[in-house]
């Protein structure tokens, strides 16, 4: 069918088909969204004039034209206090008359392929269970969403100044990123981080206590959105941030993980509506998606368990990771891990895990966060 796939070290080096692909993506995305933005604006730095931003799609042609496109997007996500290599999947389109014959099940074991290439230990994207189920990825529930409104916001706390920016005007010191990347686990640098917020219509949120120019927290709300995309710093100063938000824009919602335990506890009892916002995970590499936080891991385990987790892979060698004092193998497919590393369920309740075993109870599942502002 004269169909070539361009991959990093090929067609993909040159930056002459952006256009094209920028052209291909609207066209894509509009038949199912009409209000829908074109990339460029979107994500200015993900389609920068660059064989290195180029060289981050694959796609496929038929015919001569762009016909198919993912974009794969190294990133470091945060797994119960480990930094994690990891890859984000996005820009997932097939032209509307060309859908069915087999294009993104291609691109999408080519993805797979290449991140386990580049080291990625596991994958992330958030789209929908019915389409990307059978391609490997696995829903996990760990992520709640909070929404203040105007009307329903409590006292607040007289000890905490609130004061707002735009992006492109805020002040971000190096006090302030270091809280940030304390909380976040993203691995990014200051200048980049302003250059984003610069380009978007970000707004920077800082709360300091009275008497004192110390920064408590900060945020980065989108007004469009109605959303907090990034935080950090104290509970205290996170919440009275996300209300003197949410008066100004009539409502608010902030995303936070199992991991925000104080956080998570205070936004159940002042927001108006939570749920659980689910996100999908396929494990790229077992034995480098424990490798980062192994000692947390063992730490939770209790004295003399163990356990040998056994990840199958088809046609490819299985993957062994030995956990504390070894034990019983627990032999799943990566969909089925996913469920025992980062799903809502008890362990044993996970196909394949022997219900004996309630002690895993108390190590898995493991949470992970990954900031809105850089998911893809």
């Amino acid at each position: 069918q004269n169909i070539t796939q361009h991959a990093m070290n090929s067609a993909l080096a040159g930056t002459d088909y952006l256009p094209e692909l920028l052209n291909f993506l609207y066209a894509a995305f509009r038949a199912g969204n009409p209000d829908h933005p074109r990339f460029e604006a979107l994500f200015p730095d993900l389609f920068a004039p660059t064989a290195e931003a180029m060289a981050r799609h694959q796609i496929i042609r038929k015919g001569g034209r762009i016909v198919s496109c993912v974009g794969t997007y190294p990133m470091t996500v945060r797994i119960a206090g480990g930094r994690v290599p990891a890859a984000g999947l996005g820009q997932v389109s097939t032209a509307p008359d060309m859908q069915g014959h087999g294009f993104m099940t291609q691109l999408l074991a080519a993805a797979g392929r290449r991140m386990e290439e580049e080291g990625a230990a596991v994958s992330w994207l958030g789209g929908r269970h019915d389409r990307y189920g059978r391609h490997g990825w696995e829903l996990v529930q760990d992520g709640y969403v909070f929404s203040f409104s105007g009307g329903a916001l409590r006292a607040m706390d007289e000890n905490l100044l609130v004061s707002s920016a735009p992006g492109s005007a805020a002040e971000i010191s190096e006090a302030m990123f270091a809280m940030r990347d304390a909380a976040t686990g993203v691995e990014d640098a200051p200048e980049s981080y302003r250059i984003r917020l610069g380009r978007g219509e970000a707004e920077v949120w800082t709360a300091h206590r009275r008497k004192t120019d110390a920064v408590a927290a900060w945020a980065v709300v989108l007004p469009k959105a109605r959303r907090v995309a990034d935080f950090c710093g104290t509970t205290d100063g996170v919440i009275q941030i996300a209300k003197s938000a949410a008066l100004r824009h009539g409502s608010l919602s902030l995303p936070a993980s199992g991991a925000d335990k104080g956080l998570l506890e205070r936004l159940r009892a002042e927001c108006a509506y939570m749920r659980i916002g689910s996100q999908m995970l396929r494990i790229v590499s077992l034995v480098r998606t424990l490798a980062a936080y192994r000692p947390l891991v063992e730490a939770a385990m209790p004295s003399g368990c163990g356990a040998t987790l056994r990840m199958t892979r088809g046609e490819a060698p299985a993957e062994e990771v030995v956990l504390g004092a070894g034990g019983r193998a627990i032999e799943l497919d990566p969909k089925r891990m996913a469920r025992l590393l980062f799903g809502p369920e008890r362990a044993g309740d996970v196909p394949g895990v022997p219900a004996d075993l309630h002690w895993l109870n108390a190590v898995f599942p493991i949470p992970f966060t990954i900031p809105e502002l850089f998911h893809v």
